[in-house]
């Protein structure tokens, strides 16, 4: 749910820590299992932007039946 989604965003790295990340040339099974995701979720192009959309599209629909029922109670 948008829960989790919304906990990920507040986990994504800041600009020096995904340079890190990127610049990572090790063996990834050497790393923590929680570096090894980061890793693996820096090299998606736009992952910022795509869990955000990810958020905004679970949060979307509710949002609109609850101004659906708005508008009708009017």
């Amino acid at each position: 749910g948008t829960g989790k989604l919304k906990e990920l965003c507040k986990l994504l790295p800041e600009e020096n820590e995904m340079k890190k990340l990127l610049s990572f040339r090790g063996n990834l099974s050497t790393l923590p299992e929680a570096d090894q995701f980061m890793v693996k979720l820096v090299k998606v192009p736009g992952y910022g932007e795509r869990l955000k959309a990810m958020v905004l599209r679970e949060e979307f629909f509710p949002a609109m039946e609850e101004v659906k029922n708005a508008v009708c109670v009017l």
